[in-house]
């Protein structure tokens, strides 16, 4: 690892620009325009024209879409409260048909620590908006498309508002944010230890949780519980590290549905949920950018992810349909396509482990243990 933080991000620019010189090219003049034709956008869009022109060398066409969305997709405030503990992090997520996932989600997090949240409903008419609503949270609107490159814009809107050189916890409705000990020790107590140790990014990957049905079976369920999904692979899951950043993969669905779609492109599970974030830096599902410091730590936590709940299937007909996910949804298509051809497909194998408690997590042989 080079010691000097910029000379090592221009050096990934200098390879990625060599990777797509057209595409990168093409991208910083389509991010320029847009920023010259929205001058007059009620805050300083300077550091945000920089950040995306560099970032448009790594990925162009994110880059364009995260542009266009800054300007473009509206965060109404529906209700905003004040922070009882200013010093905690802020809890973000973005969430869209979601209730019983997000009241687990609230529920557990709360009970790590966490004090202030932020609710980003992308038009939801389950119940979920209404119900967030009547909680101790802030809640955000919007009825703009999603896609993983305008989430990352709906973010820098909220880092905007809310602020940064501060801590922020960013999640998935479906993920839950677990670490070693995390039964007794706070989340406060876990970026005490991240600020001693000199880190700003905590690296964690999703571990998928699963019960012993069929998959096919999933939406047919009536009688059910999120305690059904108490299972996960301990020896499946992949660290590896690129120019950007620690890469996992692996996990029941590489397992059994084949993360690898007929193109070849790995489903990517690592994630940096626990952030501190300066100004000029972006927020993306698998990394931060600028890089350098997304090496600064090993794997210490995961994320419960959810990912095949009753309800589900639908949802994920509906997404490879749309093709707004990574790859055009490719996953998705691939995915539904082997249940629907496989009756009694399901994640258990020899492997499978139980999860009791965060002490758990350490059975996992990418995870490190905390040194509190």
């Amino acid at each position: 690892m080079i010691k000097n933080e910029a000379l090592y991000e221009k050096i990934v620019l200098c390879r990625d620009f060599a990777r797509e010189p057209k595409d990168s090219w093409s991208a910083r003049k389509k991010v320029k325009k847009i920023f010259r034709e929205n001058q007059c956008a009620g805050f300083d869009t300077k550091i945000y024209e920089k950040i995306l022109l560099n970032y448009a060398i790594v990925n162009p066409g994110n880059a364009v879409i995260t542009a266009q969305s800054l300007f473009q997709d509206k965060i109404e405030t529906r209700k905003e409260t004040t922070f009882t503990n200013p010093q905690s992090p802020i809890l973000i997520c973005a969430v869209k048909n979601d209730l019983k996932r997000i009241q687990k989600s609230l529920e557990h997090h709360r009970k790590i620590g966490v004090e202030n949240f932020i609710f980003i409903d992308n038009n939801s008419d389950d119940g979920t908006y209404e119900w967030l609503m009547e909680q101790d949270v802030n809640v955000l609107w919007t009825d703009a498309k999603y896609c993983s490159a305008a989430r990352c814009a709906w973010l820098m809107q909220v880092f905007e508002k809310w602020g940064y050189d501060r801590w922020y916890l960013i999640l998935d409705s479906d993920e839950l944010f677990v670490y070693p000990d995390c039964e007794t020790r706070k989340v406060n107590d876990l970026i005490s230890y991240m600020e001693k140790n000199h880190k700003t990014r905590m690296l964690t990957f999703m571990l998928d949780m699963y019960a012993k049905y069929n998959l096919s079976e999933i939406d047919e369920l009536s009688d059910w519980s999120l305690e059904d999904y108490r299972y996960f692979d301990s020896d499946t899951y992949r660290l590896s590290k690129n120019l950007h950043y620690y890469k996992v993969t692996g996990g029941p669905r590489d397992r059994v549905l084949g993360a690898e779609n007929k193109d070849g492109i790995t489903m990517i599970q690592n994630k940096y949920p626990l952030v501190y974030l300066k100004k000029g830096e972006i927020y993306r599902y698998h990394y931060v950018y600028p890089f350098y410091h997304n090496f600064d730590t090993e794997c210490m936590g995961a994320l419960l992810h959810y990912k095949f709940l009753p309800g589900d299937l639908k949802k994920y007909q509906k997404i490879a349909s749309d093709g707004n996910y990574a790859n055009g949804s490719q996953f998705y298509k691939d995915s539904m396509k082997q249940i629907q051809e496989n009756p009694e497909l399901n994640f258990w194998y020899q492997g499978t482990t139980e999860y009791r408690s965060s002490r758990d997590l350490e059975k996992i042989n990418i995870i490190r243990e905390i040194d509190w």
